[in-house]
Order: structure tokens, then C-alpha cells, then sequence
């Protein structure tokens, strides 16, 4: 379920469990089922897979910007990039694409995952390293971290401003 889709920004869930890829950028002419992505912003996600990359990026990805994501796959796939072929390594994800030049390859640590308990167990390698999107922002331009008592709440990634 996405908490966030705000003018073409995908901000501060976890995607877990998809069966082709958590995230699909595809931005072809033949493609029946598209709009815009001039201007999309993935940022500040968790995502995880069990059986498949995490990105598929399709066509022309002018004016797309992924970065700041932290990403899990336990056979250690991360993306298709057409024209490219499946990559496991972070460093050639953004040599092909320019993309996720932030992000973070790590086990995110939920509480409980098995169960869709996405809290962040102690120790988790996703606690505040994203960045405060203006949708997290307060009053004042401060930081209003998540409740952590909101079940099923996306991970606080809230530390650093947007440039």
C-alpha cells in the first residue's frame, strides 16, 4: 500500500513482496498503460523482495529521480534496466541509470516482517538515514518524526533536508 503519492513523488513506504518488482518505470511509446515521469521522485522508501528485483526501468527515464532508498533482496537482485540486462551490484545499477547514488543495500531489520510488522527492530540500518521530504515536514520547517506507535507505519526516515 502506498502511505504517499504526492505530484509524482513515491515518499516513505515499504514495498515488500512483488511478484515482478516493487517499483516499474516503463516510458515507452507502445506502453498502453502510462503517464508522465518527468518530474517522478522516488525517495525515502524501504524496499524489499524475496524473489525478484526491486526496480524494473523501461524506456526513457529523462527527469526521473530514485535516490535515498534503502533496498533488500534476499537472492540479491536489484533491477532490470532494459537495454542493460539484471544487476546485483548497487555501483552498476547507478552507472546505467544515474540512480540511487544514496541509496543503501542493507537488511532493513523489521520487528517482523513474516508477519507485515515493518517497525524497525533495534540496531536497523534504516533509522533516520533518509531525507525530510516536505510532506514530513512541520510547522516551522521542522521535523515531525513518525508516531511510533502507528502500526504499520513506514520507518522514520526522516533526518536530512532535500537539497
Amino acid at each position: 500500500e502506498f502511505r504517499r503519492v504526492l505530484f509524482r513523488s513515491i515518499a516513505n513506504n515499504v514495498l515488500d513482496g512483488f511478484d515482478v518488482a516493487a517499483i516499474s518505470v516503463v516510458h515507452r511509446e507502445d506502453y498502453r498503460f502510462q503517464g508522465p515521469v518527468d518530474g517522478l521522485r522516488i525517495t525515502n522508501n524501504v524496499l524489499t523482495s524475496r524473489g525478484t528485483q526491486l526496480y524494473h526501468f523501461d524506456g526513457s527515464m529523462a527527469g526521473v529521480s530514485v535516490d535515498h532508498n534503502q533496498l533488500w533482496s534476499d537472492n540479491g537482485w536489484l533491477a532490470f534496466v532494459a537495454g542493460r540486462g539484471v544487476t546485483n551490484r548497487l555501483s552498476e545499477l547507478t552507472a546505467w541509470t544515474g540512480f540511487e547514488v544514496s541509496g543503501v543495500v542493507a537488511n532493513p531489520g523489521f520487528a517482523g516482517s513474516g508477519g507485515r510488522d515493518y517497525h524497525l527492530g533495534g540496531g536497523s540500518p534504516a533509522t533516520y538515514t533518509g531525507l525530510l521530504t516536505a510532506s514530513a515536514r512541520g510547522a516551522g520547517d521542522r521535523p515531525v518524526p513518525p508516531s511510533p506507535s502507528s502500526a504499520g507505519a513506514a520507518p522514520a526516515l526522516w533526518r536530512r533536508w532535500l537539497p
